[in-house]
């Protein structure tokens, strides 16, 4: 299990693929492939340039990880919780805006 340094959200931040490697104990690589795979999106920007993350792309690389460290997930089953984990966060932030 990994000792990830605990991190104030902040809605403005915006991380480099090393940074986003350094905060999550996650190698480069990974974090590439799970772009790559669609588990994670960049940050909008310049289409040339590489690509940049904020914090959510940081929270589901880090849920992503755990899933696959202690459940054994393949990239499949992570594509599908991943799709989950992501309506799960728009139906709290729904529920809370209805609230």
């Amino acid at each position: 299990m990994n000792d990830w340094p605990v991190i104030e959200a902040d809605p403005g931040a915006v991380y480099s693929l090393e940074t986003m490697s350094q905060l999550s104990g996650i190698s480069s690589v990974l974090i590439t492939q799970y772009y790559e795979e669609g588990l994670i999106q960049a940050v909008p920007g310049e289409p040339l340039g590489p690509p940049t993350f904020d914090d959510d792309a940081l929270r589901m690389v880090r849920r992503l990880e755990s899933i696959r460290d202690r459940c054994g997930v393949n990239q499949a089953g992570l594509r599908f919780l991943a799709r989950l984990l992501d309506e799960l966060d728009w139906l709290r932030a729904e529920v809370r805006r209805r609230s």
